[in-house]
């Protein structure tokens, strides 16, 4: 089997680690994260990675202005946990699933590849790190096949009991259902390719799979003799619209941006409050992901939301720890 991978090979004394993405992602997650994509390849990733931009104060008016509207600046630092480790000389490796929301099965049987690959790396054993579903895969891997070789896995904002997200996507789904005879007339471009995946994405079988009540997340298996630990975010905000403003303070002519959408917080006050999901709760979810779903034995909460929990320096460093205990 020929597998889409990019890995380093560090020192054979340590364990290696291999990397899993989520649902719709590829490895760029963890190996380029400012290159990764969301919404069947349309918007980047970096999108919920971005920062309120900063008060500018100017002397005079300013003769060039921004764009009207803006997402946010960029954080200064890119990088996830893939780097930290293997800076600290670890063996690590990502993979791109060939069917990035096909089943689960199908992502086990190429992380079974994967593994017997990056084995031949060290002489420690192989430590699974997964993010989102992909924690699920991590798990569902020793379920199956066992803990050989397996030294410890690590999951990162992982629905272990569903996402109630996963429900608003299967209703997205229906609605979707009317793009079907459109998409046959739309001539073949990007714009139809995007439609298409976005469709394909709404009605596949990884949604239907993490539905809280899918025999999938009702039939875990006991393992036993591995150590897990998982990580789980609270703050539910994803991303936010904000418009350039110019006010004078004194002397001086400030540019400010002020948010005029926020998600999912904007979308709060719309809904009743039995509807909102706990995914959108402060301290209760990170947007995606509930707080009670992400935990699975040892879990180390941290304030951060679905995506930025990949490059928060905290949770880095609690990963780095968990690491060298395993070694």
């Amino acid at each position: 089997m020929t597998l889409d991978i990019e890995f380093y090979q560090g020192k054979r004394h340590l364990p290696a680690v291999v990397f899993i993405h989520g649902l719709g992602m590829d490895k760029t997650l963890w190996t380029s994260i400012c290159d990764a994509r969301i919404a069947g390849g349309l918007l980047p990733f970096s999108l919920l990675l971005k920062e309120r931009p900063q008060e500018i104060k100017l002397s005079r008016p300013p003769l060039i202005k921004p764009e009207p509207v803006t997402t946010g600046n960029s954080p200064l630092y890119l990088s996830t946990s893939y780097h930290d480790l293997r800076e600290e000389g670890y063996s690590v490796i990502a993979r791109f699933q060939r069917r990035p929301v096909g089943p689960v099965s199908v992502a086990i049987d190429e992380l079974y590849q994967v593994i017997e690959f990056i084995s031949s790396l060290t002489d420690r054993g192989v430590i699974l790190i997964g993010h989102s579903r992909g924690g699920l895969v991590a798990r569902r891997y020793v379920e199956i096949h066992g803990i050989k070789r397996i030294c410890g896995i690590i999951t990162i904002a992982t629905p272990h009991r569903g996402s109630t997200m996963a429900e608003w996507v299967r209703y997205l789904s229906t609605a979707t259902a009317a793009l079907n005879p459109l998409l046959r007339y739309l001539p073949e471009g990007k714009a139809s390719r995007t439609l298409k995946r976005i469709n394909d994405f709404f009605k596949s079988e990884a949604i239907k799979e993490l539905l809280p009540e899918s025999s999938f997340i009702k039939s875990p298996r006991p393992v036993k003799g591995i150590k897990f630990f998982s990580v789980a975010g609270t703050d539910p905000h994803l991303f936010s619209l904000y418009r350039w403003d110019t006010g004078k303070v004194n002397n001086d002519f400030i540019l400010r941006a002020e948010e005029i959408f926020s998600f999912p917080e904007s979308l709060i006050p719309l809904i009743p409050e039995r509807h909102i999901p706990p995914e959108w709760r402060s301290g209760s979810g990170d947007g995606l992901v509930s707080l009670e779903s992400a935990r699975f034995e040892d879990c180390g909460e941290f304030r951060v939301s679905h995506a930025k929990i990949l490059i928060d320096s905290e949770v880095r460093a609690y990963i780095r720890r968990v690491v060298r205990d395993l070694s």
